[in-house]
């Protein structure tokens, strides 16, 4: 324990003190404009526009938490899900009533890695978080990739923790027992202004797309489910061939400049945000044509199990032979 450098974020351990562990979290919803990721194990902020949002800072006095992720739940296209943690890009994937579980007692003592090697010198002092780490995950398992950074250690300053225990002292990188420091948890500040994170601004032609396209998928299944071809592709009452023609053409035309400009950079966008959102776009196509087959697969299957039944449900003939014939004259 403790030789080998694999971060893994907060692991709460149990409340401070002889208090009662309930290990009990709050529910806080994500509001759509937040698009990063939340890693469990990873520490939250609320957001300007409500609810929460992963941190833009190691933590301190200016730059606060609620609480550390333990979990996230929402609903798809087809199904609620639950995880350990929130993909980045669940909303421009499809998601909808996005929620974090966050566990944010502000007495809490947690257990994280140190970037080097400590001893019981440390405990009492403070330390902050290494800042390469913060956000990060592995996208596999869900947890976070968050470290102590042992070169932040100090007797005083404004840093994310308060070191109450080392648990393997000596070690080139031990696992530290932490609570969090005084100011830096929003729930215990003694400021009345909190700061809090800001994500981008919502874009409103954004959302009523991925509501349009939301709609439109559910349509299209049910119509699939009886026979019927896709909205899109379907004629009009009163519609010739040509005008049928003419008007798909058109559309075609109009989605691929509509996607165009949805995929183009934005302005004050980073290279890190256009790539995620880029990313949330091909992942939300992805399941789509997933869903597709899926459909595609379920109706060569029951169409089977018909002619399969029908068979069965046939009568037998049974043979007629000569002397049979005979008879019957």
């Amino acid at each position: 324990m403790g030789q080998t450098a694999m971060p893994y974020g907060l692991y709460v351990r149990k409340a401070a003190g002889a208090r009662r562990n309930t290990a009990g979290c709050t529910h806080y919803p994500v509001p759509a404009n937040v698009t990063g990721a939340m890693y469990y194990g990873a520490p939250v902020a609320f957001a300007a526009t409500g609810g929460v949002a992963p941190i833009a800072a190691t933590p301190s006095s200016a730059a606060p938490v609620c609480g550390v992720v333990q979990g996230a739940q929402w609903t798809s296209v087809i199904k609620p899900e639950w995880f350990p943690s929130l993909p980045g890009g669940t909303y421009a994937a499809g998601g909808r009533n996005i929620w974090v579980m966050v566990n944010d007692d502000p007495n809490l003592v947690m257990m994280i890695q140190a970037s080097a090697t400590l001893d019981l010198t440390a405990v009492g002092k403070v330390a902050g978080m290494v800042a390469a780490s913060i956000n990060t995950g592995n996208n596999n398992t869900g947890r976070a990739n968050g470290a102590l950074d042992a070169a932040s250690v100090a007797a005083t300053g404004d840093k994310a923790f308060r070191i109450v225990g080392i648990l393997d002292p000596g070690a080139p990188f031990p696992d530290v027992l932490v609570q969090w420091n005084v100011n830096v948890h929003q729930l215990q500040s003694l400021n009345g202004d909190v700061p809090l994170i800001a994500p981008d601004a919502v874009d409103p032609e954004e959302q009523n797309r991925l509501y349009a396209e939301f709609v439109r998928d559910r349509i299209n299944e049910i119509r699939e489910e009886q026979g019927l071809p896709p909205v899109e592709e379907a004629k009009r009452p009163g519609e010739t061939d040509r005008a049928f023609k003419e008007r798909r053409d058109r559309e075609r035309k109009e989605e691929e400049e509509r996607l165009k400009r949805q995929k183009a950079k934005r302005p004050n966008e980073t290279d890190a945000q256009h790539k995620e959102r880029l990313k949330g776009y091909e992942e939300r196509e992805n399941q789509r044509e997933e869903r597709r087959a899926d459909r595609r697969g379920d109706r060569r299957e029951d169409r089977q199990e018909e002619r399969t039944a029908r068979r069965e449900d046939r009568p037998a003939v049974t043979p007629v032979s000569s002397t049979d014939k005979g008879r019957d004259k």
